[in-house]
């Protein structure tokens, strides 16, 4: 004697995607927009048509945090040219000390950086040796323009795959 099998409604599973809410998504249109970074908690809640009860319960769940992380990333990925060619104006006017946080945010920065030396040739930079701003700013601007030219050439040869 056979066993029939019994007809049983399957429950849909439960997506494991983080969706943040209504008032998330607003929450985070403000967050994500330039315009509104220094402005209070109020003020962006605020904008955002939200209390700041939202606010803080968003930010005390771990998977509004990682979402919040991965959009902030992917805008600064959208802009890394832009970003690299204004940290160059920026760093061949003295001004450097952006650059280590831009790079640091991008995984490419190490406390013990080597730099190239006026003509190009990898160097160590010790503790003890201290570089004026300008010559700091000259050899990061160096760094940044090779960065760019490697990127080119690596999209290059991806294009060169792809069209083969």
């Amino acid at each position: 004697m056979k066993k029939s099998k019994k007809h049983t409604k399957k429950t849909p599973q439960k997506s494991t995607t983080y969706r943040p809410t209504l008032a998330e998504k607003r929450l985070l249109e403000v967050l994500l927009d330039p315009d509104h970074r220094l402005k209070s908690v109020t003020d962006i809640c605020g904008v955002a048509k939200c209390d700041r009860h939202v606010y803080y319960t968003a930010f005390n769940k771990p998977a509004f945090v990682d979402y919040y992380t991965k959009e902030s990333k992917a805008l600064i990925k959208k802009a890394h040219s832009g970003i690299i060619n204004a940290s160059i104006r920026q760093a061949l006017q003295g001004d450097a000390a952006h650059t280590k946080i831009l790079l640091t945010m991008a995984g490419d920065y190490a406390d013990r950086q080597i730099f190239p030396d006026k003509h190009g040739n990898p160097q160590p930079v010790a503790g003890d040796i201290i570089l004026n701003p300008i010559e700091k700013a000259t050899r990061i601007a160096f760094i940044l323009q090779r960065a760019i030219e490697n990127k080119k050439k690596a999209e290059l040869l991806d294009n060169k795959k792809d069209g083969q």
